[in-house]
């Protein structure tokens, strides 16, 4: 057996988590000089429905900051087990994967081994979930990862109001006046580890009910609306602060 770590972009429930013994490492909003830190006993709702933390949310005045090395070398030690698998969200979106393996040099007394997902979200969460089921039916920390490879969970949001991307200084004025005179809204995935446009349409809805179709197994998200169309997750303020009031859905083919 062995230890599981992950951070809180993982959109899974707060009771899988604690029912798995699965250790969750904080992320943090930064709002000018105050540091709100985000973790499993974090209430979401103190986030979203905050107006004051909202209308600076909107106008794209939040920033987020990884965890530090301290965070992860507690939840390490935390683990009963002499073996840890540590999973993070993708190192082309944040720097949690290197402070992950700068506090596992740190941890001398267990084997830490970190692995990084490409992903966030609710697709990290398919991960963390196959992992989970991996270690109780015995696997190793190795046979875990040769296996969690092949599994390419796929994340795709989409945005409720483009322009949050240009207030937050994540596109320029010449794409967001394209997106405004066309008036098409791009859906987001993350393809090799980025956050990356999938596809510029006209109906969003229509269009990822029927990409959803394509999976075998997916979970509904959310910040801004609930889909009624069977589980879904709310997205973590982490990652809303990121892209803005978004749905969308996290699947795998296979």
């Amino acid at each position: 057996m062995f230890g599981i770590v992950t951070d809180i972009t993982c959109d899974l429930p707060k009771e899988f988590f604690l029912k798995n013994d699965v250790k969750v490492v904080p992320l943090y909003i930064i709002d000018g000089e105050k540091r709100i830190r985000v973790d499993l006993s974090y209430d979401f709702n103190n986030f979203f429905d905050d107006e004051e933390l909202h209308k600076k949310w909107m106008a794209g005045k939040l920033r987020t900051s990884q965890p530090t090395v301290k965070d992860f070398v507690d939840a390490i030690k935390n683990v009963e087990e002499n073996e840890v698998l540590v999973i993070t969200l993708s190192s082309k979106l944040s720097g949690t994967y290197n402070v992950a393996k700068m506090a596992s040099k740190i941890v001398k007394e267990k084997r830490v081994v970190v692995y990084d997902s490409m992903t966030t979200s609710a697709a990290m969460g398919f991960i963390v979930e196959h992992v989970v089921k991996l270690r109780d039916e015995n696997f190793t920390v190795d046979e875990c990862l040769s296996r969690i490879k092949g599994l390419n969970p796929e994340v795709f949001f989409m945005l409720k109001d483009v322009g949050f991307l240009f207030r937050s200084g994540r596109i320029n004025v010449i794409k967001y006046g394209f997106l405004k005179l066309t008036k098409l809204s791009p859906i987001l995935t993350v393809n090799d580890g980025e956050v990356k446009p999938y596809k510029l349409v006209k109906n969003s809805d229509e269009e990822l009910v029927n990409l959803s179709k394509e999976f075998k197994r997916k979970v509904w998200l959310w910040n801004t609306e609930r889909f009624t169309k069977g589980k879904s997750l709310r997205i973590n303020p982490i990652i809303s602060v990121n892209i803005g009031e978004c749905y969308g859905f996290a699947g795998i083919k296979n």
